[in-house]
């Protein structure tokens, strides 16, 4: 691969592309391909070590979220794999799972506190 400064070499791409982020896949993956492979990014946990995890929403509890990260507590990584992560959930995984309902933990990764 070489580096360029010229993207028309990728002007194809924008004809195959849904509009829009609420698009579903193809607002980022191009229509047209006979197959697509879907690939889960590395599950994990975070919990901070010897207390818990301010409320949720975020913006309700602001003040405990800023003393919690003034505080800079220690956290806990722990790697995970989805299938773990399904059972916290009280489910399994299949080839139809959507990664985002297994995200749920009020850490500050979790889609839900970076939302808030």
């Amino acid at each position: 691969m070489e580096w360029t400064a010229d993207v028309s070499a990728g002007d194809w791409l924008r004809d195959r592309l849904d509009v829009g982020l609420t698009a579903g896949m193809h607002s980022v993956v191009p229509r047209g391909f006979d197959a697509y492979v879907r690939v889960f990014h590395p599950a994990g946990r975070d919990r901070p070590v010897g207390r818990s995890w301010p409320g949720l929403p975020r913006a309700r509890h602001a003040r405990e979220w800023e003393k919690f990260q003034a505080d800079t507590p220690e956290i806990d990584v722990q790697r995970s794999t989805w299938a773990q992560a399904a059972e916290a959930f009280g489910t399994t995984m299949h080839n139809a799972q959507r990664p985002r309902r297994h995200d749920r933990g009020p850490g500050p990764r979790s889609r839900r506190a970076r939302a808030a």
